[in-house]
């Protein structure tokens, strides 16, 4: 069964990990690397043939501590190397086992990616006779590869094979908890529209661990009354009615948030709703419904929760539209990423559609394709013509846009420093490549204004145009204003992308509002008047497309609703 990790493919095969075909196999054996004094290890040696231990017997006498990797080649295996590790037992060690252990299989993909491997076969490492539990060691593995992926894009990777061993009896449970994680990745949308992640989850909301647990019900708070209410008391205990009592003796009316404890439920609270049905005469359900899971986020936010989970409110009994459920239920997230909030605790938005409704398989599918067609980290604030430009104005990761050229601002050497945090990005996700690149080009330090192109190295874009601008209160000669500098910066960037002929797409950060400290409106006005100053000059240049990337975190992008473009 194979299945897709950020850009990784990741394979479950039931199997013998010495029969894998793969450029690195994983091991685990005993410290002093005999091999055959160890499970996994002696069949290893075995398929390899003695020239493996002779091997490790030279370069590592003293063995490895725990920790270290040992790397041989893979002699007669179907293999080019071997990764040799040593875990400790679960229970008799003094250390962490299962920090241990998703260290390893995190340097294990580091190692392979630095050796510019294709592939590696990982066992399910500590599951025999070292005594790990199985959802540990199937947890840490899974949660490394994935993290991984999303730390490497780039990584020559491309796919992680784990082998659960024929031969063990509970290989079928391992298979399963596998199976369950690697699905939750399928469903799993990291930063989307903004700060927070969106996980889509199959089964029981009572079993959902989050902070938060949102329980649709009747508006007298009677939980007994059936449906999901009633699945969540039962689960939470008696006390979780006792309280609704108390607390709201006259109910709450349809988009009212009641909150009372978890109780048993693997959560901090739950917030009881309460939905009218569909078709109900002098009602409005999606307006409530809208109204409802924002007031969800606004309550979570207050409590400075860490994660809330949904289930697909309105689908079931009360009859509503699943394609206006999830219409709803996607544009008020959006809208929540591109609020004054967004910037709040809530870090994960968990969605759980029941896996006893008869449209499950349904609900899921259009889920999905209306989160991926809308999945990204930028949202729009406008977006304008200017004569043959397409201009918008959005919020978002810099190094996430699509394009040919990323505009950069840095200090007079291009050496970032602590205040300059975009350019300390690009650079760390380009690699050591732009670095010296920059180094061999830059002979002399920049003045105000001035442009440093260099190729894009391992980030997405063909280009990087790196620029240095003054301080919003430097004092400048007669001719110039840091505005001005600021818009002629942005026209020579837009030039020089012009004079290239190939480049289609630019992407600017909000120039000017980070170290330097320009109001973000001057900043903004200055960076589209370059841009209009461009448009009207090269009226049918090749570049079709600009995108001013601005950050969420930054509060005062409400000023940009009275930003102009001329």
């Amino acid at each position: 069964m194979t299945f897709k990790v950020g850009a990784l493919e990741v394979e479950l095969l039931i199997g013998k990990i010495q029969e894998v075909r793969a450029d690195i196999i994983v091991s685990n054996g005993p410290a002093d690397l005999l091999l055959r004094n160890g499970v996994i290890s002696k069949h290893i040696v075995n398929a390899a043939g003695e020239e493996l231990q002779e091997e490790l017997n030279r370069k590592y006498g003293k063995g490895i501590k725990t920790g270290e990797i040992a790397v041989s080649e893979g002699y007669n295996l179907c293999c080019e190397f071997v990764f040799h590790i040593t875990l400790p037992k679960w229970r008799t060690s003094s250390h962490n086992p299962k920090k241990i252990l998703e260290n390893y299989v995190m340097k294990c993909l580091e190692k392979a990616s630095e050796m510019q491997a294709s592939t590696i076969a990982f066992p399910v490492l500590g599951t025999g006779s070292l005594g790990y539990p199985s959802s540990d060691s199937t947890a840490a593995i899974v949660q490394n590869i994935i993290d991984f992926a999303a730390k490497n894009p780039r990584s020559t990777l491309e796919k992680v094979i784990i082998v659960i061993f024929d031969g063990n009896s509970s290989s079928s449970k391992l298979e399963s908890e596998l199976e369950q994680l690697l699905q939750q990745e399928q469903d799993y949308f990291p930063k989307w529209y903004g700060d927070f992640d969106v996980h889509i989850v199959t089964g029981n909301l009572s079993e959902v661990k989050a902070d938060v647990l949102v329980c649709n019900g009747s508006n007298d708070l009677r939980l007994q009354n059936g449906g999901l209410a009633e699945a969540m008391m039962k689960a939470a205990g008696k006390e979780i009615q006792d309280e609704c009592e108390d607390k709201y003796p006259n109910g709450i009316q349809d988009g009212e948030v009641a909150v009372t404890e978890g109780y048993r439920l693997p959560c901090r609270w739950v917030f009881h709703t309460t939905l009218p049905k569909w078709g109900e005469p002098s009602q409005n359900p999606i307006n409530i419904l809208k109204t409802t899971i924002w007031n969800c986020l606004k309550v979570a936010r207050e409590k400075r929760a860490n994660s809330i989970a949904f289930p697909t409110l309105g689908i079931g009994n009360l009859n509503y539209p699943i394609e206006k459920v999830i219409q709803s239920t996607v544009y008020y997230l959006r809208k929540w990423a591109t609020s004054k909030y967004s910037h709040s605790t809530i870090k994960k938005i968990i969605v759980v559609i029941y896996r006893g409704h008869s449209q499950c398989k349904e609900t899921r599918a259009k889920l999905l394709k209306e989160l991926n067609c809308h999945q990204g980290t930028s949202a729009s604030v406008f977006t304008e013509r200017i004569c043959s430009l397409s201009v918008e104005i959005i919020v978002g990761n810099l190094l996430e846009q699509q394009v040919d050229v990323l505009v950069n601002t840095s200090t007079s050497n291009l050496k970032p420093t602590a205040n300059t945090a975009v350019a300390s990005a690009i650079l760390k996700a380009a690699g050591e490549g732009m670095a010296t690149e920059i180094s061999n080009k830059l002979t002399t330090e920049l003045n105000y204004g001035d442009c440093v192109i260099t190729g894009g190295h391992q980030l997405k874009c063909k280009q990087v145009y790196h620029g240095y601008l003054p301080g919003w209160y430097s004092r400048l000669n007669q001719s110039q204003t840091p505005s001005n500098v600021l818009e002629n910066f942005v026209y020579n960037c837009l030039k020089h992308a012009h004079e290239t002929k190939t480049i289609l797409s630019i992407a600017l950060p909000a120039i000017g509002t980070g170290s330097v400290k320009f109001p973000i409106k001057e900043a903004v006005e200055s960076i589209v008047y370059g841009i209009d100053a461009f448009a009207k000059k090269f009226r049918d240049s090749n570049l079709k497309k600009i995108l001013v990337v601005l950050d969420s975190k930054n509060k005062d992008l409400l000023t940009l609703k009275n930003v102009s473009i001329p």
